[in-house]
């Protein structure tokens, strides 16, 4: 569904192109990217704040299945290819355009980050940063108005719903559970290879959260900055490593997707906190 008024904005925002406006949106809509969200949540679960870390992954795995099932739903699409509508970066563009993933993802991301620490300072710059992606999206020419609007109302919403639903329901397996449930009426749909992903995020997140409560139960923030920052390239390295393997053997169907994404957040969650408590017990063994 394309509105004229939508156009209208976009050509007037891309009046103002440059290549170091190129350079800057560019960059800008990389803070929303996977690898990144993957980095900024992975070091605060493992070094920072194991809880704060399970919250802010449970809150983006939930908005992330939401918007590539809405995605799937809307079927809407995107402004690639409109007359007068210059478009890059449109590697990043995938599936449909309404609402836009990147931005609801980051607000998501941001928002519950801020519901944690609960400062003033850090929801005004969860704010910006979320306007600053959602308006790289229209410079890029890669989403609609209505795209990032609806993108980032959601986000906050969902960060805002999870920290409450965390905070008022002991049983976070549970919740969890639930949660991933609810994602599952999309399967329904004409799904698309995005959501597969990001279900498989979800799930791998379930199973992950099970092994650390029950066999792990590890504690961030007791490492000096040096170990916390080596375990944490460490742990990138692995994932980036589960990735390219995952892909290699499992190829790009809908199953293979679905297994390589749960196989990234299991290691994440679970299995690698696992080896660095293993590994620190055993050197503080020898130590003693």
């Amino acid at each position: 569904m394309v509105i004229s008024f939508e156009v209208d904005v976009l050509k007037f925002i891309q009046q103002f192109s440059c290549p170091a406006l190129d350079v800057f949106f560019s960059a800008v809509s990389m803070l929303a990217e996977q690898l990144v969200l993957i980095a900024a949540i992975t070091y605060i679960y493992w070094n920072l704040n194991k809880d704060a870390g399970k919250q802010i992954a449970y809150a983006v795995f939930v908005s992330v299945s939401l918007n590539s099932g809405l995605k799937n739903l809307f079927n809407f699409t995107r402004p690639i290819g409109i007359d007068g509508i210059r478009s890059h970066y449109t590697g990043t563009a995938t599936g449909s355009s309404f609402p836009s993933g990147h931005t609801q993802c980051f607000s998501t991301a941001a928002f519950s980050l801020a519901a944690r620490m609960k400062k003033r300072r850090v929801y005004l710059t969860a704010a910006a940063l979320t306007f600053l992606v959602a308006l790289s999206r229209l410079y890029l020419g890669v989403h609609f108005p209505k795209d990032v609007l609806a993108g980032g109302l959601l986000g906050i919403i969902i960060s805002f719903l999870c920290a409450f639903l965390c905070r008022k329901i002991r049983q976070k397996s549970l919740l969890y559970l639930v949660s991933f449930a609810l994602m599952l009426p999309f399967l329904f749909l004409n799904t698309s290879e995005d959501y597969f992903k990001s279900l498989g995020l979800f799930f791998g997140f379930l199973i992950g959260n099970f092994i650390e409560e029950k066999k792990v139960s590890f504690s961030a923030g007791e490492r000096s900055k040096t170990e916390a920052v080596l375990r944490w390239i460490v742990g990138l390295l692995l994932i980036a490593g589960i990735q390219l393997l995952g892909k290699k053997l499992l190829g790009g169907s809908a199953l293979g997707n679905f297994l390589r994404y749960s196989l990234v957040s299991l290691f994440a969650i679970g299995i690698y906190p696992w080896i660095f408590s293993s590994v620190h017990r055993k050197i503080c063994k020898k130590a003693a």
